[in-house]
């Protein structure tokens, strides 16, 4: 312990100096100092009782025990809400139930030791000593919870599971997706630099889980900020055991189809924000980019290179003294040009924005801080100091609604100064420390709690702010944040990566596990540090993380400064050619993209999904690489260095080769060869595909391979707060060899398209017919068939 310690200090030395590790010391030793005074200590368990009554009602029952009341109530038809209360009740840090105060007519049937409460979506039975066994309509066992022991801070209850379930969820977890077998911690935590599969925690944690066999799967939300830790069948294979540190037994258990649980996810928590299009595009950054100058050489590279990117992303060192809301003149003289000129040429910038406000009397964020009593407290009501990039910093405390307007008004400047996009860095919070835990100590003080209960939703509140702030002008352009830390709703506010990744082929695999139970989580918008953060990937190594983030929500490179730059060209041929043509289909993609997103913004459903989403009886197969983007296109990433062939599931219908769709595949499972050219990528049969080539829109159609009806919704705006928008409706049908295509319009938003091309793959038909409303088409539309050439009407 002592030689880690001096490693630590060594190193500390050698990269901070010796005035940043002094205040690491002492901050070190001051968060132990306060949080030993202050933290209340755990106490015995205590056990609800004796039940003494029931109160019911139409629309919940309350059961009152000796030391706590228990609240069970419908806020949905498929949505329940189970609350536990005592006289050591603690305030609510988020409360999502408030917004559905009068809840959905219940049935009750009351038995001599239990009572039912039931409608077409459960049956849940609740004991007369607390335990509730939850059932599906037809009283099929789901899960057994038993009534939590209470402590004056905290919980501890089981839950009992069936033996077939699949867990998968928790927020960022670098595990395989099924999390059976494993001890969770949920606490936001800076992974201090690195890390690679295994690691635990991570950055963001949220207790949202489905339950899943072949024949039912339903969610678990448990609206709890504080730290938990969840042991899932490590025990007892059957059992979840959870323990909270601090506030309150509530929980919210979702039943339905896939798609119905998270639509009431969302009308419970918040949908997705719909971002701007362009920041679906390719993002070029690395810790180390210095000067203006610097930038614009990266993006003539981009130019000169036929390569295709939408935004360049500024680390810490564009500050002044790594200061929030500044930049530093000597680098970046005039930002607002360098920021025009790239906006000329389709590049956006985006900026790293920390929490830490450097102390410093004559900074005016840390004097209007100060002032106005904004910055996070010790217990003892000082302002609380702890060292990051600037040195000693205050935090704001983003639980205050003042502190988020005010937060949220200095992104006024950074769009007066050119930027588009905003990245929330160190906001789990995160503080350089020499041992411990390396945050904000638990004792210190926020307006909504002390920071064992905040500390999860920090980032939360801090995407809120700048949320709130960026949408509040109704002709700006959608706000795009992303953020490093995050919790249950805060898709409504921020897109996610997985953080500081190592460079290897594990964490390539481990990649697509994290971002799946990141999409399960209720985030959708996921992505990772191409090639991972920390190391040189190899060129093929590159070359494959690239490939399958082309297919990925978010698609941007990001490394550490000491590391060999990613720029593409920097790999040489072949290698920039194949990470053209990678980026390239993105592009072309970008209708078909755009429109998964929109669905995710008004359904909740993840962009990118596991293969039992499809096809349930998949749902234990948690070593499957293959994912869907959207509804109808299947991505098989290569993990494995120097792979020849590979072996690709492909669940529940036919599948086209995306690449060469003359080539169909009926089976469930395929061996293919492979080159370093392309990752397989496949389209569901009975699909409609839009792509973008050349500004000319091409409606692909993959026929269904038997008569049958399918349909396509693609969505495009301005992109502005207050969007002009417009929904393009596919309905295809397939009889008897004769195809009809038909194209509704619904809303105002004008094409740019030069032309419109409908492109058939498979069997030859006989007949094709194209029906229009007359507006969506208004420019040349040509109907070909790669298979056979016939005439077209165009109606």
């Amino acid at each position: 312990m002592i030689n880690n310690l001096v490693n630590k200090i060594t190193s500390a030395l050698e990269f901070f100096g010796s005035e940043q590790t002094l205040d690491m010391v002492q901050y070190t030793l001051l968060r132990d100092s306060l949080d030993s005074r202050y933290l209340k200590k755990d106490s015995d368990f205590f056990s609800p009782g004796q039940l003494r009554r029931k109160e019911i009602s139409d629309l919940k029952v309350d059961y009152v025990f000796e030391n706590a009341v228990l609240t069970v109530k419908l806020i949905l038809p498929n949505a329940l809400f189970i609350s536990w209360s005592t006289e050591n009740s603690s305030e609510q840090v988020l409360d999502f139930s408030s917004g559905f105060k009068e809840g959905v007519k219940i049935n009750v049937t009351q038995e001599d030791f239990s009572t039912t409460i039931w409608n077409d979506f459960m049956r849940i039975i609740v004991m007369d000593n607390g335990d509730l066994i939850i059932n599906d309509s037809a009283g099929n066992f789901l899960r057994k919870d038993s009534a939590p022991l209470f402590r004056k801070q905290g919980y501890s209850q089981k839950l009992e599971i069936r033996k077939e379930s699949a867990i998968m969820g928790f927020g960022e977890k670098a595990f395989p997706l099924n999390l059976r077998g494993r001890r969770l911690k949920l606490w936001n935590r800076d992974a201090d630099g690195r890390y690679g599969p295994g690691a635990d925690p991570l950055y963001v944690n949220s207790p949202v889980y489905l339950d899943g066999t072949a024949s039912s799967i339903f969610m678990t939300f448990h609206e709890n900020t504080s730290e938990a830790f969840f042991r899932i069948g490590e025990d007892e294979p059957n059992t979840i055991e959870m323990d909270f540190s601090g506030g309150n037994d509530r929980y919210y258990v979702i039943f339905g189809s896939i798609e119905d649980i998270y639509l009431s996810y969302g009308k419970i928590t918040g949908f997705p924000n719909l971002p701007p299009v362009w920041s679906l595009g390719f993002h070029q950054s690395r810790w180390g980019y210095m000067t203006s100058s610097q930038i614009e050489e990266i993006a003539n590279g981009f130019i000169d290179n036929d390569f295709p990117v939408s935004a360049i992303h500024m680390d810490i060192d564009y500050m002044d003294g790594f200061r929030i809301f500044t930049f530093d003149r000597t680098r970046f003289p005039d930002i607002r040009e360098m920021a025009a000129n790239l906006k000329s040429k389709g590049i956006r910038l985006v900026t790293i924005i920390d929490p830490g406000i450097k102390w410093d009397p004559e900074y005016f964020m840390y004097k209007e801080g100060i002032d106005g009593k904004r910055f996070v407290q010790t217990p003892e009501g000082d302002t609380l100091k702890a060292p990051v990039w600037p040195g000693l910093s205050a935090f704001p405390d983003f639980s205050s609604e003042d502190v988020q307007k005010w937060w949220g008004q200095k992104y006024d400047f950074m769009l007066d100064s050119g930027i588009s996009g905003f990245w929330h860095d160190m906001n789990e919070p995160a503080a350089f420390v020499l041992w411990g835990e390396n945050t904000l100590p638990l004792s210190s003080v926020h307006r909504k709690g002390s920071h064992r209960s905040v500390h999860n939703v920090y980032g939360y509140f801090m995407g809120k702010a700048a949320h709130d702030s960026l949408s509040r002008d109704p002709e700006r352009e959608r706000p795009f944040i992303l953020s490093r830390a995050g919790f249950a709703g805060q898709q409504k506010y921020t897109w996610f990566w997985t953080g500081d990744t190592d460079s290897s082929w594990d964490e390539l695999r481990q990649t697509i596990f994290s971002a799946l139970g990141m999409s399960l989580s209720g985030f959708p918008y996921i992505g990772s540090d191409i090639g991972g953060f920390w190391g040189e990937p190899s060129p093929e190594l590159f070359t494959r993380w690239f490939q399958m983030a082309a297919f990925m929500p978010f698609f941007r490179t990001h490394s550490g400064k000491d590391f060999r730059p990613r720029e593409p060209w920097q790999f040489g041929q072949p290698y920039l050619d194949i990470l053209r043509n990678a980026a390239k289909t993105r592009y072309r993609l970008m209708p078909y993209i755009y429109s998964a997103f929109y669905q995710s913004h008004k359904s909740g459903q993840p962009v990118m999904r596991p293969l039992f989403w499809m096809d349930h009886s998949l749902i234990n197969s948690s070593d499957a690489e293959e994912f869907l983007l959207g509804e109808n296109l299947l991505v098989a990433p290569v993990t494995k260095e120097g792979l020849e062939s590979i072996t690709v599931t492909l669940p529940g219908c036919g599948w086209y080769d995306f690449h060469d769709p003359s080539v169909f595949h009926k089976e469930p499972m395929i061996t293919m060869p492979l080159t370093l050219e392309r990752i397989p990528v496949f389209v569901k049969e009975g699909s409609i595909i839009p792509t973008l080539h050349d500004n000319r829109l091409h409606i692909g159609i993959y026929l269904p391979h038997s008569d049958s009806e399918f349909t396509f919704t693609m969505y495009s705006d301005d992109s502005k707060n207050s969007s002009t928008s417009r929904l393009d409706h596919f309905y295809g049908k397939l009889s008897s060899g004769e195809l009809h295509l038909s194209w509704r319009r619904d809303g105002e938003y004008d094409f740019q398209y030069s032309a419109v091309v409908v492109e058939i793959f498979g069997a030859p038909v006989t007949a094709i017919s194209v029906d229009s409303d007359g507006k969506a088409a208004s420019n040349v539309v040509e109907v070909s068939s790669p298979f056979n050439e016939m005439q077209a009407k165009i109606g």
